[in-house]
């Protein structure tokens, strides 16, 4: 389970990163609400990734 949920982290931080891409390419880079959404799933994606890898470690 706990790679399941370190690989939604992963996938977390690439939907950030995607959202971040189509903004430039879409021109919305004067909307912060999308630059906002892009960041706070990257930090979603990055602290479910450290927790899981944190839990994983305490298991062993």
């Amino acid at each position: 389970m706990s790679t399941v949920i370190k690989n939604l982290g992963l996938a977390l931080i690439l939907i950030g990163a995607v959202i971040l891409l189509l903004s430039y390419f879409l021109n919305w880079v004067n909307n912060n609400a999308v630059s906002v959404a892009a960041i706070v799933t990257m930090i979603a994606g990055l602290l479910t990734y450290i927790f899981a890898s944190k839990k994983e470690l305490e298991k062993n």
